[in-house]
């Protein structure tokens, strides 16, 4: 007998809302999965009149809330991470594997799109060689709005390959992004120990294609499926279709 399916929840990248990742989380209802889709503290916080993140913590609780409503409801979860997002559900899977549970459920896949990837004990400051991206600009002119960044041309840098009307929509919807996230040390890396799959966008212009090709390399990763997708930096808004089929592939462990 097959196994349950387990619940889903979609931990999105730097500045990006919830909204951004609607229709990925449509495709993935339509197959018969229970989604959510987390809003991360640490974007957005300029709108609410809340100062900028320095701390992974408050996302890591928050991702953790949605993995703790589900297995409250008796199903595994597996966490769909795209982006910044890669650090943040990775170390929110600390403590929710299986095997860290007296009823034996948990976080029993990672699910990665176009993600970072960073070894426990780093920070992605430092793995980016103590400078940001190109794409981030940092810092932002008005002294009052120290510690937050936003990126430049997301036209180009995020949705390069979208349609003119979902590059609008799309624009229209981003945040800023807590620049101290990006400094932190990484407590937990769930690749490690998690069965881990991973789409590489081929026409990324954030994450080269070449540096996910290169985490994904590491040894000490559980890679169970790498696929490479030539898209930009968001294939769950240019290549909506496609992305939902690799979610679901991963899930069910076909080829």
């Amino acid at each position: 007998m097959s196994s349950p399916k387990p619940a889903l929840v979609i931990v999105p990248g730097a500045s990006h809302h919830p909204s951004h990742y609607t229709a990925l989380a449509t495709g993935l209802r339509e197959a018969n999965y229970t989604v959510t889709t987390v809003d991360l503290p640490s974007t957005g916080g300029k709108d609410r009149g809340e100062p900028p993140l320095t701390s992974l913590k408050p996302d890591i609780l928050a991702i953790q809330a949605h993995i703790t409503s589900h297995l409250s409801e008796g199903k595994n979860v597996a966490l769909i991470c795209h982006s910044f997002g890669g650090i943040s559900g990775s170390a929110a899977a600390q403590g929710f594997l299986p095997t860290d549970r007296e009823d034996g459920l948990g976080v029993v896949k990672m699910i990665y799109l176009a993600a970072i990837i960073v070894e426990p004990g780093k920070s992605v400051w430092e793995q980016g060689g103590e400078k940001h991206s190109p794409s981030v600009e940092f810092p932002l002119p008005d002294p009052e709005d120290a510690g937050w960044l936003r990126f430049r041309d997301p036209e180009k840098n995020f949705y390069a390959e979208c349609t003119p009307e979902v590059q609008k929509e799309a624009i229209s919807k981003l945040r800023w992004f807590s620049e101290g996230m990006n400094r932190e040390l990484v407590p937990f890396s769930a690749w490690q120990h998690v069965e881990s799959y991973y789409l590489v966008c081929g026409k990324d212009q954030v994450l080269p294609a070449f540096v996910q090709e290169m985490w994904t390399s590491n040894p000490k990763g559980k890679w169970k499926k790498v696929e490479r997708m030539e898209t930009d930096h968001s294939p769950f808004l240019s290549r909506t279709t496609e992305t939902v089929e690799f979610v679901t592939r991963s899930l069910e462990g076909t080829s």
